[in-house]
């Protein structure tokens, strides 16, 4: 087996470790199917109408996400 080139982070950050033990298989397997799923969806096409809209929705929530932060929620 080939190792895995090493990341910049393990040697400025050695004690950041990236180690999962899993006590639930069914869990995994399921969280690995909807990553899959969302991979297949986010390479989906739209039509340009319906890729505006959305570009739209997602805009104004994430400047009421970030005003919220801030303690003003736009209300």
């Amino acid at each position: 087996m080939v190792s895995p080139m090493p990341r910049e982070y393990e040697s400025t950050h050695p004690w950041i470790t990236f180690h999962h033990q899993t006590r639930q298989p069914k869990l995994d397997l399921k969280l690995g199917e909807a990553f899959s799923k969302c991979q297949q969806l986010a390479g989906t096409p739209l039509r340009p109408a319906t890729a505006d809209a959305l570009a739209s929705l997602y805009l104004a929530k994430g400047v009421h996400a970030t005003t919220a932060i801030e303690g003003n929620t736009l209300d």
